[in-house]
């Protein structure tokens, strides 16, 4: 469902609090680095906080090819120096019909990286006049920019409604598509949790358990211990979701984005040494067998990418995410989050949808009037995003996984 939201005046009250607070775009990488040391802190009183937006996440993403685009952030202060919002994008050309360059901006560090849940960072005190603010510096400053993609954008953070504040204090067009996430509300016992299954759930993840048991005997299911390789234990996960994916006819993410290896072997043991790595794994006849990699970042556990050997018993990533499912439970962890659209995979887990959208804001300049008279998105065939350096090593796509359809 696609859904307008026309410009509108400001309100007066809003309208003289944006006014005291100094806004500025910055668009080098050197002054960008005079961020780091606030904007974790800014992250945290953000409705929007997530792992995809810490320093630690946005500068790994340099590392592997975000350093040669160009970046576009737009940053808020109170009068006395308080960093109060950030807008953090990048400029990234995209080609109408192949052969006319459109100016996009997008979330920092959204690709190739596995990121959802692009926002801004908005301290939350502040939030209504600070969103106004970076509205009117995008307008003040649109003659660098055509379009803003922003792909999954959660809804219950109050992502969609910042973006729509902005788009009525610059007087601008904001299109947004609703999609559903899915996560999984996890009970304070494993016991409770298995409750909240379909009978036909529970008996099937205790056949599966039983039947790969039978089968190896040896069934040992844990995190990555301290001492034990993080590369190798990479390297089993890449090869396991390279053999999953080929069941299907697909190489996998790690093989078809190879920055998104790179990302995972650089971002892995920042995670692990901030405490927000979990690496799990199923071993079987001596051998791993199924492998999961996630995060946890505050009550969540952020479910990122898996892998399993196809050629072995059926179901052994099912009982692999039933014992990641318990270990979570064990440390207080409170919600599994699935990442992505709603399935009916992840549906029979017990996942709840979380209303999201995609965020479509066109600009002031021709190029934007013409895909706003032609009614496109940065998904389909026509407008695409062009090859650059964060799709270093790609070989050619398909169209379902073209530059204009990444999420």
């Amino acid at each position: 469902m696609n859904t307008l939201t026309a410009g509108r005046p400001l309100t007066g009250n809003a309208a003289a609090a944006a006014d005291e607070l100094r806004t500025g775009v910055i668009r080098s990488w050197a002054e960008a680095a005079s961020l780091w040391q606030e904007w974790n802190d800014l992250l945290s009183r953000a409705r929007g906080n997530s792992i995809f937006l810490t320093s630690e996440w946005i500068q790994t993403w340099l590392q592997v090819g975000g350093r040669q685009m160009e970046p576009f952030l737009v940053v808020v202060r109170e009068q006395g120096g308080r960093l109060v919002g950030v807008a953090p994008y990048y400029v990234c050309r995209y080609d109408l019909f192949r052969v006319v360059p459109i100016r996009v901006l997008r979330i920092l560090a959204d690709y190739p990286t596995g990121a959802d849940y692009g926002d801004w960072l908005v301290s939350a005190d502040r939030e209504e006049c600070v969103c106004r603010a970076i509205g009117r510096a995008l307008a003040a400053h649109a003659k660098a920019w055509d379009c803003i993609w922003m792909p999954n954008v959660a809804g219950w953070t109050g992502a969609v409604e910042r973006l729509r504040r902005a788009a009525e204090a610059a007087g601008l067009r904001m299109h947004q598509r609703r999609i559903g996430f899915a996560a999984m509300p996890l009970a304070d016992t494993f016991e409770g949790f298995e409750e909240r299954l379909s009978g036909h759930r529970r008996r099937e993840l205790r056949r599966q358990r039983k039947n790969l048991v039978g089968q190896a005997g040896d069934v040992t299911m844990a995190p990555i211990a301290a001492g034990e390789s993080l590369d190798e234990w990479l390297d089993t996960l890449f090869s396991l979701h390279h053999e999953r994916w080929m069941t299907r006819g697909d190489a996998g993410a790690f093989d078809r984005k190879p920055a998104e290896a790179q990302f995972y072997r650089r971002f892995a043991p920042l995670a692990h040494a901030r405490g927000w790595l979990r690496l799990y794994a199923l071993k079987a006849g001596g051998r791993i067998r199924a492998m999961q990699i996630g995060y946890r970042y505050g009550d969540a556990f952020l479910a990122l990418q898996d892998g399993f050997d196809p050629g072995f018993t059926a179901g052994v990533g099912n009982v692999l995410r039933h014992y990641v499912v318990e270990a979570s439970i064990a440390e207080g962890i409170r919600h599994y989050d699935f990442l992505g659209v709603m399935s009916e995979h992840k549906r029979r887990w017990g996942a709840e949808g979380r209303e999201g959208a995609d965020v479509f804001v066109l600009g002031r300049s021709v190029r934007a009037a013409l895909i706003r008279s032609l009614k496109m998105w940065p998904t389909g065939r026509y407008l695409q995003r062009h090859p650059d350096a964060l799709h270093a090593g790609e070989a050619a796509r398909a169209t379902a996984d073209s530059p204009g359809s990444e999420t």
